[in-house]
């Protein structure tokens, strides 16, 4: 009878704890697939961007997605490598649908070669990028 009993709870406390782990697995898989389908329709393009003698970067994007762009970082490189970034996260500018948007930031530490050719590249929260290839001026 006691072995009974020891069993029932057993099996009890293992079946709560399997329910438990695959509702918390099934809403992970949830939020998942969610970030995948607005990644999917989340689309921006970087038109232009200026480095001048101030160190400052203005970056000309716009969003030619369904949804809002939240901007997560900036990054520029020349032929050696990366040079600087700006880092945003959640707090980022947020770029309308079909809007067209300046982001002008400081980058501090960097003085941008006259002439020389810069890559810089705009990730989203969601993780899309794109790329634009510009010479500072």
């Amino acid at each position: 009878m006691l072995l009974t009993a020891v069993v029932v709870v057993l099996g009890t406390a293992i079946f709560t704890w399997a329910v438990v782990s695959l509702n918390s697995y099934s809403q992970g898989i949830s939020i998942m697939n969610t970030m995948a389908e607005e990644r999917m329709v989340e689309d921006f393009v970087v038109e232009h961007a200026v480095l001048n003698e101030t160190n400052r970067l203005v970056v000309y994007m716009r969003n030619v997605g369904e949804i809002e762009v939240i901007v997560d970082s900036i990054w520029v490189y020349n032929e050696s490598g990366l040079v600087a970034s700006v880092r945003f996260g959640w707090e980022g500018p947020v770029v309308r649908i079909g809007q067209l948007r300046a982001i002008d930031v400081r980058v501090d530490g960097v003085s941008w070669c006259r002439g020389g050719v810069y890559r810089v590249k705009v990730v989203s929260v969601r993780g899309n990028e794109r790329m634009a290839v510009v010479r500072a001026g």
